[in-house]
């Protein structure tokens, strides 16, 4: 929350995937567990959730 990070954060419920050479998005299991990131390396295979920080870089969530 120091405003150091990526300004996004996805929030997946999906099974975990493999992504092919062909770069077609395959899931490697029939489990779906959470998965949060910036958006890079997991690709949304359905719904997700994502929180944008409006704030100027460096600054913190927090900050008064």
């Amino acid at each position: 929350m120091n405003g150091t990070g990526p300004p996004q954060l996805f929030v997946y419920h999906q099974p975990e995937q493999k992504i092919m050479e062909s770069g077609e998005v395959k899931a490697t299991s029939t489990h779906a567990d959470f998965f949060v990131t910036d958006g890079d390396g997991i690709k949304l295979l359905g719904k997700g959730v994502y929180f944008l920080r409006c704030l100027p870089a460096g600054q913190a969530v927090n900050d008064k």
